[in-house]
């Protein structure tokens, strides 16, 4: 029974690399700009297309449909705060990434959340995160 080494097409594939070409005896820069291309999708398919970008507030999160974003929350522990974000639709879940402090964020005034913003409230006052929106 005849057995494939190698997957050629579909998801996950990874085709041959690019031949590597030399032009008296280097490599040229089209050679080496085809190879990188390759690499990065190699990368890719490794990574199943997954990238969660820089983390630079009010930026979008690689190739997901995310965004993050800066918030100091009110002096008074408990009070709800607008979160402004551009994704055009209620997020599903937001997740601190970085913070100056300890506090624990909740949802607040959910039924008034919107595609443009959504309430949040802090256990602690005068904390600075940066959330993830997704």
């Amino acid at each position: 029974m005849a057995r494939a080494n190698k997957v050629y097409t579909g998801y996950g594939s990874i085709g041959e690399p690019p031949i590597i070409k030399l032009s008296e005896g280097k490599v040229t820069e089209k050679t080496v700009l085809e190879i990188h291309g390759y690499l990065r999708e190699v990368a890719d398919l490794i990574n199943f297309g997954f990238s969660r970008g820089s983390f630079t507030p009010n930026e979008s999160l690689g190739s997901t449909s995310g965004q993050c974003v800066h918030v100091t929350f009110p002096a008074a522990p408990n009070t709800p705060m607008e979160v402004y974000h551009d994704l055009g639709r209620i997020p599903k879940t937001y997740t601190p990434v970085r913070k100056n402090g300890y506090g624990d964020v909740k949802d607040a005034k959910s039924a008034e959340w919107t595609d443009k913003k959504i309430w949040l409230q802090c256990d602690t006052a005068d904390v600075e995160m940066i959330l993830t929106l997704e």
